[in-house]
């Protein structure tokens, strides 16, 4: 008897477990919504953006570099990169700004009246993009990482004035 009552307990705890009334949604179509939102990135607060090529375009790019200028010149790129990337990082910290770092391939700034500028990513091999964001103005890119510890572009972007 308790058999019995186990299995109809069962069935039952199966069939309301089935119920939903949750919208069926397409296998397909959400794992292609996924896809098209896992490579956008939102920004809706003032900031640096250092933006870096995903892992496929550092391995692509590391290879072209290589065969132009050897693993020497890799490595001296390499270095010089991740020096004048710690001075940035350095500069910006000290100066109490937020830090964002993504390699997505679309970043969205979206300003205080929520419309947005969209950057591409098509960076390849160890480069990265910097980006100032505040909220109230368009991102500016900055040209040149290695002029960044020099302020002129960080307070020009951020003074009341502009």
């Amino acid at each position: 008897m308790k058999i019995v009552f186990v299995f109809v307990l069962f069935l039952g705890l199966v069939f309301v477990g089935c119920k939903s009334n949750e919208k069926k949604v397409d296998k397909q179509q959400f794992m292609d919504h996924l896809k098209a939102d896992d490579n956008v990135f939102e920004i809706k607060e003032t900031c640096v953006v250092f933006i870096y090529p995903d892992s496929n375009a550092v391995k692509s790019g590391i290879e072209k570099i290589k065969k132009q200028y050897g693993e020497e010149g890799m490595a001296e790129a390499g270095s010089d990169e991740g020096y004048y990337r710690g001075q940035a990082k350095d500069f910006f910290q000290s100066k109490g700004i937020k830090i964002i770092e993504t390699d997505k391939k679309t970043i969205l700034f979206v300003n205080e009246k929520g419309e947005k500028t969209k950057v591409e990513n098509t960076l390849e091999g160890i480069a990265s993009m910097v980006y100032l964001f505040d909220v109230k103005k368009q991102p500016l890119k900055i040209e040149s990482i290695a002029t960044i510890p020099d302020g002129k572009d960080f307070d020009s972007y951020f003074s009341n004035g502009k």
